[in-house]
């Protein structure tokens, strides 16, 4: 990364006639995430890290050779480091943080508020990378164009790749390591060797990220005007101009596959969602590092000029009160609705009612964030057949519901997949009469685009889901469940089609409702609910890769309610 008053010191580690829709005239935003908080730390934020665990947030400061520790919004210690520091990781195992001494070639390692170990490395630290099975360290050396291997507290291998090796990314499931270089390769790396590049773009790259559950690799360049390059394997499978040039730090949040990537002159955090730039988010002066927490859906972005870190959540799943977890939205058979916050771990928070009137709704979706204000709605049809949609407003309540389509009674199932056509914006699937499978894609303001044929048939399923990404391949996928019982898996291709179907299950005919709330058992995986005959709720954790773990009960006397959005 250049900094002009600094020198080049940091880099990026980082049934058409039937049915109408009604457009919205409202703000051009992109549905996104938002900056909920500014902390102000002081000096010259470089790095940030996150443990998953915990939630600590570590941000090293460039200026004083410290890293500062930030428990929930405060600053709850000063750890001295080594000088200039840059880089930092969290051993998410360990709980061990190693950081990067630009300035005096060493990598501070730190338990709890105490450095443990200096060790030396290669010239110029700057990016890290751990595997939290080995705890192998892998530290980007810049000037000398090495990756630095740590075990323990030495050195124990020394790996050449190309000039100006900014980053260094993991891939904690293969245990492959990645390195972007300034000769515009990147080096693919097992068992410390290189065993193969990638010719990404011919100009210099920076930062590195990997998404550990779909295997895509990230790159930064802040040449050619600035692009962000998706590699898979040992090809480049897309690119994307960054407005504002200069792409830096870059982090992804593998249970949502978002990207988050900082844009040093626009002072913006750009996310990256599906095919496209989702949000671009400003933050503070000159955003250098960013850490992602995976289990809270926050990126917390060091602002190297103006001494503060913007903390970024995204609101865009069915968090409805803005806790970090999936609840569950439930109608009585009085028409009451309430609203079951999710505690993280596959259980519950104290209800709430959030609606009454409702049994004048014969259909319901949480849709995600529709509108684009960083909050998820819900769209309801009623028994005339208008489609409105209710807004979220952030904390478990509404806003004024707007209507956004008209003739809607046609249609005998509506589900939310999440970003169905991969445009960054959340979709309504819709079956009609007569078994056509329709994509609304979404507009990202509350309005949509024109709708798609995508399936023909459905009407032998008795029930369908969208429950995320349950494949694990990074797009998000239907479960349907047909006349027999069995459930099946419609992986999405990414782009609004399909992957050939798979056999996930058999019985399913003995459940009354299934809904798709998410990652409810806060392991990275989205799961299923079902409630039973009986009235029992019951959730189905999935295993990440379109399977199943054990199922749980989770409560009890469900029959009361009429519907699960």
């Amino acid at each position: 990364m250049r900094i002009p008053s600094f020198g080049r010191v940091w880099a990026a580690a980082a049934i058409a006639a039937a049915i109408t829709v009604c457009p919205l005239v409202t703000s051009s935003a992109m549905a996104a995430p938002d900056v909920t908080e500014t902390i102000r730390v002081g000096g010259i934020p470089a790095g940030a890290a996150v443990d998953p665990a915990t939630g600590t947030v570590y941000v090293t400061d460039y200026s004083s050779g410290t890293v500062a520790v930030i428990n929930g919004s405060t600053v709850s210690a000063r750890i001295p480091v080594g000088r200039d520091p840059q880089g930092v990781i969290v051993d998410p195992v360990t709980h061990t943080v190693y950081v990067a001494n630009w300035g005096e070639n060493t990598v501070s390692v730190i338990k709890g508020t105490t450095v443990t170990a200096t060790i030396p490395v290669g010239g110029h630290p700057h990016g890290l990378a751990v595997d939290p099975s080995t705890h192998t360290v892998y530290v980007a050396d810049s000037q000398s164009g090495t990756i630095s291997v740590i075990n323990g507290s030495a050195v124990t291998a020394t790996i050449a790749v190309g000039h100006d090796s900014w980053d260094v990314a993991l891939d904690p499931t293969t245990h492959t390591v990645y390195a972007p270089s300034g000769d515009g390769k990147l080096y693919v790396i097992k068992d410390n060797a290189v065993t193969g590049t990638v010719d990404v773009n011919g100009y210099g790259l920076e930062g590195v990220a990997v998404d550990q559950y779909t295997h895509k690799i990230y790159v930064t360049s802040p040449s050619a005007g600035g692009r962000l390059y998706v590699v898979e394997g040992t090809s480049v499978v897309d690119s994307m101009q960054i407005a504002g040039g200069a792409p830096e730090w870059i982090a992804v949040d593998p249970t949502t596959h978002s990207v988050y990537m900082t844009t040093l002159y626009a002072n913006n955090l750009s996310m990256i969602s599906g095919l496209g730039v989702k949000s671009a988010i400003r933050v503070g002066e000159a955003p250098v590092g960013v850490g992602v927490d995976p289990i809270r859906h926050i990126a917390y972005v060091a602002n190297g000029s103006d001494g503060t870190v913007s903390v970024v959540r995204d609101h865009a799943n069915k968090d409805f009160n803005s806790d970090a977890h999936p609840d569950v939205l439930a109608k009585d058979g009085n028409g009451a609705l309430w609203l079951y916050p999710g505690n993280g771990s596959g259980g519950w928070l104290q209800r709430s009612q959030v609606g009454q009137g409702w049994n004048g709704i014969s259909a319901a979706v949480s849709a995600g964030d529709f509108n684009g204000d960083g909050h998820p709605d819900v769209l309801a049809r009623d028994g005339g057949g208008a489609l409105w949609m209710y807004p979220g407003n952030g904390v478990g309540g509404w806003l004024p519901r707007v209507l956004v389509g008209q003739g809607w009674n046609v249609m005998s199932e509506l589900t939310g997949p999440g970003d169905f056509s991969g445009d960054g914006h959340p979709d309504v699937l819709a079956r009609d009469g007569g078994g056509a499978l329709w994509m609304y894609p979404g507009n990202g303001v509350g309005g949509w685009l024109p709708r798609v044929l995508v399936g023909q048939g459905w009407n032998v399923m008795s029930e369908l889901t969208g429950p995320g990404d349950f494949s694990g391949d990074g797009h998000p996928d239907v479960l349907a469940r047909d006349g027999g019982g069995a459930l099946w898996m419609y992986p999405g291709n990414g782009v609004g089609g399909w992957l050939p179907r798979v056999l996930v299950g058999q019985g399913w005919n003995v459940m009354s409702e299934l809904t798709g709330p998410g990652d409810f058992s806060g392991d990275g995986h989205p799961d299923v609910l079902a409630r039973d005959g009986g009235g029992a709720l019951w959730m189905y954790p999935g295993n990440g890769v379109g399977s199943w773990l054990p199922p749980l009960k989770i409560g009890s006397g469900w029959n009361i309610m009429s519907s699960l959005p």
